[in-house]
């Protein structure tokens, strides 16, 4: 049916994108629109020195230093 061939189609491209993720020699952070953080792979993990764990769903801008923080709406 065309709900299977979605949701099979829908998993592939999940498999794919994590696949992506953590073969990758970058370290690679991924945003939802309130700027929380949804993926983090091994290699920002390593940059970082935080696991998944502690950082999925926080703000990205708690990982910017305070000094650093740019003074913008929204960030």
């Amino acid at each position: 049916t065309a709900r299977h061939e979605a949701g099979n189609a829908l998993r592939q491209e999940k498999e794919f994108t994590e696949s992506l993720l953590e073969n990758t020699v970058d370290g690679i952070i991924t945003l939802d629109r309130t700027l929380c953080i949804t993926a983090w792979n091994a290699e920002a993990a390593r940059s970082f020195g935080q696991p998944a764990a502690a950082v999925l769903g926080r703000p990205v801008v708690e990982l910017v230093p305070q000094g650093k923080r740019i003074k913008k709406p929204g960030l």
